[in-house]
């Protein structure tokens, strides 16, 4: 579990930069979760605002990687906030940008971009998420947010 491995979060205190991390109650690690944390996180630029490392994204949302490592990149659009570092100035510009408005994960990427947010991820996902078999089928079958009502989402035979 990932409480047992608390430990290695001594990592976020490499940096000059201050960062939470934020799970989700049913984020699992993925292997040598601490040690690529703390590459992504002297890799990261030191104003970042956020970098999400366990998220899904659409299949046509490339990942715009930075540096020379390609462990960072600038998301196009990303959806799930299944773990998180954020800043404390990343904090402060999301409390000066409420009220969230939809979902919080589409909220960011409205933000991120030309909207100031200092939004980035990692480029291999670092958490995954634990699924209930009553979760998973609508999971897998929304591979690329065409999501119930969506027009171009194809209609099933039933």
């Amino acid at each position: 579990s990932l409480s047992q491995q608390l430990p290695g979060v001594n990592c976020i205190q490499i940096t000059n930069t201050p960062a939470c991390l934020i799970l989700e109650d049913d984020a699992i690690p993925t292997q040598n979760f601490f040690s690529k944390l703390c590459s992504i996180l002297q890799s990261l630029p030191s104003d970042y605002h956020i970098c999400q490392i366990g998220y899904s994204r659409p299949a046509r949302a490339p990942l715009q990687s930075i540096g020379d490592e390609g462990l960072v990149s600038i998301p196009t659009f990303t959806f799930f906030m299944t773990g998180y570092l954020i800043t404390t100035a990343g904090a402060k510009f999301l409390l000066q940008n409420l009220p969230v408005v939809g979902p919080i994960d589409t909220w960011i990427n409205t933000l991120r971009g030309n909207n100031g947010l200092k939004g980035f991820a990692s480029s291999k996902i670092l958490l995954k998420q634990q699924y209930s078999d009553s979760k998973i089928g609508w999971r897998a079958a929304d591979s690329d947010v065409f999501y119930s009502g969506h027009p171009a989402r194809p209609k099933s035979d039933s």
